[in-house]
């Protein structure tokens, strides 16, 4: 049984393809079957490829030139893929930095939290923790890992799925009763 046909007994719900043209940049996630020794296996694998389109056929077929990372393992820089095996399409919607502000702010919440412990059980008890101001050494802290979260955020990008159809696992029959 082909790749296709295994896919097509997965789909339960298909919803309308998004409008895309080449060019445009996506994140595509997909079910592939991998294959050893150029035999395939019998197991489906959710895999995810991010980069531009090159060619896009709604219900048809899809292609695209992948995004190369520094430290990335080899792997082809064009992928295509039958529109079948796709379950969920994204596009980017900004950058991420207010995400990262607010890590930066629990990252800052938590450090304080550790001091504040470390001040109490090191210095003696409870009466120690006065001389370690909680929310001062909050604002310490988050004048650094605010700016810094928000810096990194804005490096990484937000994205909204723009087409996504369930998956459901097949029926397993039984040929035999018991």
């Amino acid at each position: 049984m082909n790749t296709v046909a295994l896919v097509g007994l997965l789909a339960t719900q298909w919803t309308t393809p998004p409008s895309l043209a080449a060019g445009d940049r996506v994140r595509v996630h997909v079910l592939h079957q991998p294959t050893l020794l150029e035999m395939p296996l019998p197991r489906l694998e959710r895999m995810t490829f991010g980069g531009t389109l090159t060619f896009y056929e709604p219900d048809d077929s899809l292609a695209l030139d992948r995004d190369k990372w520094l430290f990335s393992y080899p792997s082809p820089e064009h992928v295509g893929f039958h529109f079948i095996e796709v379950y969920r399409i994204d596009v980017p919607a900004g950058s991420d930095w207010l995400r990262g502000a607010a890590k930066g702010a629990g990252y800052a919440f938590a450090a304080t939290v550790f001091v504040s412990f470390l001040c109490t059980v090191a210095g003696g008890g409870p009466e120690a923790a006065e001389s370690c101001p909680f929310w001062a050494n909050f604002g310490r802290f988050s004048l650094v890992t605010v700016p810094v979260g928000a810096l990194v955020g804005s490096r990484f990008t937000r994205w909204k799925t723009v087409y996504k159809r369930e998956l459901t696992p097949p029926r397993t029959v039984h040929q035999w009763n018991r």
